[in-house]
């Protein structure tokens, strides 16, 4: 498989995923994988293991989560329920590879830096494509998911 070059041109029959609509599938993700992450931490802490102890598996559910569906769908639920996708520049589906490598930007930036997931979702209004600091990491865009009519 060829690396994916970030400064290619998108295909002509792609549309980017417009900024608000980016911004409002965030929120809603961000929104479920807190959910989960605070079940998973709940349940953990009600079954006697420290919070300390229950971390590391709040991080795996918010891996799985992320990961899991960009990698097998193409799109978190967030980004489903608002008509988004994450692709390569081919506007096909991500890779695995590319799913881990997005996430692992998006918890760097979030979890060790303060103000790191603002400075991300910032990055988008900074770059032509719309793409955040993740998505230029991992060589993907998220665009409209175009419906047939």
């Amino acid at each position: 498989m060829q690396p994916l070059n970030p400064e290619a041109p998108l295909s002509p029959d792609l549309e980017l995923a417009p900024i608000g609509l980016r911004l409002f599938a965030f929120v809603l993700d961000a929104a479920i994988a807190v959910v989960l992450v605070l079940t998973v931490g709940s349940f953990a802490v009600t079954s006697g293991v420290s919070v300390g102890t229950a971390a590391p598996a709040m991080v795996v559910v918010a891996a799985a989560y992320n990961i899991g569906f960009v990698a097998a769908a193409g799109a978190t639920p967030g980004k489903t329920a608002v008509g988004l996708k994450v692709a390569g520049r081919d506007g096909l589906r991500p890779s695995p590879d590319a799913a881990v490598l997005r996430f692992l930007a998006y918890f760097v930036l979030g979890a060790l830096f303060p103000f790191g997931t603002i400075a991300n979702l910032a990055s988008m209004f900074a770059d032509a494509q719309r793409r955040t600091f993740p998505d230029r990491i991992a060589g993907t865009v998220v665009l409209r998911e175009l419906r047939a009519a």
